[in-house]
């Protein structure tokens, strides 16, 4: 029910029929996607070293595959996939210093920059402990990429270890044992007991499992979508179909954009991880990383004071202040209530007291 298209020069998705709330719109088996499953054994031992693999967080793993099955070329099971994502990711991580700079924002530099310095630790790893052909290793800005294309095109879930053809092929399996065992002059009724404890612990344990467990996902066609903070599509697991979902969250006329939602981000995350901000974002926030600082050029308060504020734990609320749509946090209204409120000059000694106390 939609199609790959262009808005404004961005790849989206398109209806390409009308589409009613609720409809699924997009179904991607679980066979076509790059999975991550968890404490998954290195499935490129002759790319990268198991030891680094397993010691690899999430996003670099899956990175890794990526890399792996580029290398492959034509023989990759993903290679159509693979020749359709994007040559260049623009996102700060990948910006100059003098770029980021230009975003103005004391903060999100400092973020950025943060996870310039982990990346470039990240690469530094990969070559010295991870990549088993060196002569072949990925340059920086290939692993950038891979990191790039894998924080903003994967979706996690609960992990699911078995499908409906894995649980009906154990279901042919025990019922063979029941039968075999009766005609071998086993009791029927025991038999019948035990295959059916068999099965419902399998069942459990795995519902139990996938309960805690998380499986991470990049997804053909899916990952085409682009986010809108109004929509509450998100990517679903059909256990039936052995398939990852999207269902329509609203509807669409034929070349309407369909979008799903990345969860709910603030601009800067956003920015940091999908190099775009959105307009009128109800998750929006600012966060001011020198208040305290402004403060004290503003009205320098009395060292008793943030003495004070320090031992009732609320300075804190003034290092770094993240305000919302809705104003300032509780916690930094009291603190700038108590440093900003002149002294007691003629009060009741009630009044006194109070000024005197920022948990009052």
């Amino acid at each position: 029910k939609v199609r790959p298209a262009a808005f404004s020069g961005i790849r989206g998705l398109a209806a390409s029929q009308d589409i009613a709330a609720d409809d699924v719109i997009v179904s991607v088996p679980r066979q076509a996607a790059l999975t991550l499953p968890p404490k998954q054994r290195c499935p490129c031992p002759g790319f990268v070293n198991p030891s680094y693999w397993d010691s690899s967080p999430w996003f670099v793993k899956l990175a890794i595959r990526l890399l792996d099955e580029q290398s492959k070329g034509t023989q990759s099971h993903y290679h159509i996939w693979l020749q359709q994502l994007p040559r260049a990711v623009d996102s700060p991580v990948s910006w100059s210093q003098e770029l980021v700079q230009q975003l103005q924002y004391a903060h999100l530099i400092h973020k950025v920059t943060e996870q310039q310095q982990e990346w470039s630790a990240l690469y530094d790893s990969f070559l010295q402990q991870g990549v088993v052909n060196k002569a072949a290793a990925a340059s920086k800005q290939e692993f950038f990429r891979a990191l790039l294309l894998v924080r903003s095109r994967t979706f996690s879930g609960p992990y699911v270890a078995s499908t409906l053809s894995d649980r009906l092929r154990l279901a042919g399996f025990v019922a063979a044992l029941v039968a075999t065992n009766t005609l071998l002059g086993g009791d029927l009724t025991n038999s019948l007991a035990a295959a059916a404890a068999v099965f419902l612990f399998n069942v459990v344990y795995e519902v139990v499992l996938s309960s805690k467990l998380k499986q991470y996902a990049m997804c053909p066609v899916i990952d085409l979508a682009n986010h809108s903070s109004k929509n509450t599509t998100e990517v679903s697991y059909d256990y039936l179909r052995d398939a990852f979902l999207v269902a329509a969250g609203a509807t669409y006329a034929p070349e309407e954009q369909v979008f799903i939602s990345y969860g709910a981000q603030n601009n800067d995350s956003l920015m940091q991880m999908y190099g775009f901000a959105e307009p009128d974002n109800p998750y929006d926030v600012y966060v001011m990383t020198s208040l305290l600082k402004w403060l004290e050029e503003l009205q320098p308060p009395s060292q008793a004071r943030l003495d004070q504020l320090n031992k009732e734990g609320l300075l804190q609320a003034l290092q770094e202040v993240v305000i919302t749509r809705q104003g300032f946090g509780a916690q930094t209204l009291q603190a700038l209530r108590y440093l900003l409120v002149p002294a007691p000059s003629s009060s009741s000694n009630s009044d006194v007291q109070a000024s005197n106390n920022p948990a009052a």
